[in-house]
């Protein structure tokens, strides 16, 4: 990816510029603030001089009661070495000028310079001017000095001062904005970083290698983040572990019926089977197993992926737990197993799909009896749970328990019990029904009415399946 749409660099760029930006705004506030304090603060203390001046030549005139004699006097008055003092009567005519050219000139040849009255008694005897003098290109130049804003700069030194006072202030800009620069660069790399194995961790998921995780031990969200993706990386590998697992046994499940079939029509074209009724049965009994199969893997694959659809209505629950036991009581009587079932007292109707659940306990049953020996039994319960009472849907409840007296299951294969093609006794015949969907078809489609099932079992005493079903959805 080119560089300039590279997170980082958009990332970095947007540091930076935030930063200078704000440095700017903060410096230019600084700059003008500082400008205007500064000349506010020289307008302070020239309006004081000038006042200061004034009170003095007041006295001289107070004392002398004329200004004849200012001009020899002037020398001796407190002012600036730059500075030029000029004096004029109150009919404008030049008394006193330290410079000694306006003398016996008007005060009208001045333009208009701005001047402080000498006051005595309240009564305005005279004006008080002072220019400061600055070395120009070609002679010196004369401006007045500041007393009010829109007046000319600040003498020379204080200009110095506060030129002195900008470039430090610009010097140390520059460097705050440098810092800025490198420390933004360090921030933008040490918070893409994260960023770029995760985009590295995409791309090595996205490419199917699931065993990728990316290793971020920051505590901030990113971290969150990378922690999130693994957990996703692990939930990808293992969808794909049993999705090539779900392959391979369903590969497997149906080989087995179909190669019994091929080998009995091939023995029978070849001569070597009689075309009879127990070959023609045992073609039969593999094509249901196929059917039951296929039917199997297609509603569990509905349920998983919530496209199962529902019917519910009311349904009284002890009805159709005896409807279902009465549909198994051929296989029971095979294995001369006793189904013994004990209804619970007063069950509401509950909204289910009648067929689903119905074939969710037949499940439960066929599993039971698959695992129970000859002249054992089977004991199915309903009961109804309370708000109080333990239950896994933590509300009220009707409970649906198949127990057999089987040899039970160990606690290693507890949690695996409900996973697809799962059998805890790997040698069992196929023969005998069980392929691994059944457990795994009870779940969905109780999970798909909001209950849910769970099984209790120690090894040598027998297995107990418990349904829990809301008594509203």
């Amino acid at each position: 990816m080119p560089m300039s749409h590279s997170f980082a660099w958009k990332f970095g760029i947007a540091l930076v510029l935030i930063a200078v930006i704000s440095l700017g705004l903060m410096g230019f506030s600084i700059y003008w603030s500082t400008t205007h304090q500064f000349e506010s603060y020289i307008r302070e203390v020239n309006t004081e001089y000038a006042d200061r001046l004034a009170i003095v030549l007041s006295e001289f005139y107070t004392q002398e009661n004329s200004w004849d004699d200012i001009q020899d006097k002037l020398e001796y008055f407190p002012h600036f070495k730059n500075d030029r003092i000029i004096i004029s009567d109150n009919a404008g005519n030049i008394m006193g000028d330290s410079a000694g050219e306006l003398l016996n000139h008007n005060i009208t040849e001045l333009d208009d310079i701005e001047s402080t009255p000498i006051v005595i008694s309240g009564e305005i005897i005279g004006e008080l001017y002072i220019l400061e003098t600055h070395d120009g290109p070609d002679e010196k130049l004369m401006i007045p000095r500041q007393f009010h804003p829109g007046s000319p700069p600040p003498p020379e030194p204080e200009q110095r001062y506060l030129r002195s006072t900008i470039n430090s202030l610009w010097i140390a800009l520059g460097a705050a904005i440098v810092v800025a620069i490198l420390l933004g660069l360090f921030l933008t790399r040490q918070i893409t970083r994260p960023v770029h194995k995760l985009k590295e961790g995409t791309n090595r998921i996205a490419s199917g290698d699931l065993s990728y995780r990316v290793t971020i031990d920051s505590k901030d969200e990113i971290g969150e983040m990378a922690r999130s993706f693994n957990s996703m990386a692990s939930s990808l590998e293992k969808a794909e572990q049993s999705r090539r697992q779900l392959n391979a046994d369903i590969a497997h499940e149906l080989r087995t019926p179909l190669t019994v079939i091929q080998g009995t029509v091939d023995g029978m074209l070849d001569g070597v089977f009689a075309a009879d009724k127990e070959h023609l049965e045992t073609i039969k009994h593999q094509a249901i197993l196929l059917t039951r199969l296929t039917q199997d893997i297609r509603e569990l694959s509905l349920a998983e992926s919530g496209q199962l659809k529902l019917e519910p209505e009311p349904t009284d629950i002890n009805s159709l737990v005896q409807r279902t036991i009465n549909q198994t009581r051929t296989r029971a009587k095979d294995k001369n197993v006793d189904v013994i079932f004990n209804a619970g007292d007063n069950l509401p109707k509950i909204p289910i799909d009648p067929f689903r659940v119905s074939q969710a306990i037949a499940n439960l049953i066929t599993n039971a009896l698959q695992h129970s020996a000859h002249d054992s039994m089977i004991t199915i319960s309903t009961s109804l749970l309370t708000d109080e009472d333990i239950n896994p849907l933590g509300k009220s409840a009707i409970c649906i328990s198949v127990a057999d007296s089987g040899k039970g299951i160990d606690a290693e294969h507890l949690p695996h019990v409900f996973q697809r093609f799962y059998r805890v006794d790997t040698s069992r015949a196929r023969n005998d029904g069980g392929i691994g969907l059944g457990l795994a078809i009870v779940k969905q489609m109780v999970e798909a009415h909001e209950g849910k099932v769970q099984v209790d079992s120690t090894p040598g005493t027998g297995s107990t399946f418990s349904i829990f079903l809301p008594l509203a959805s």
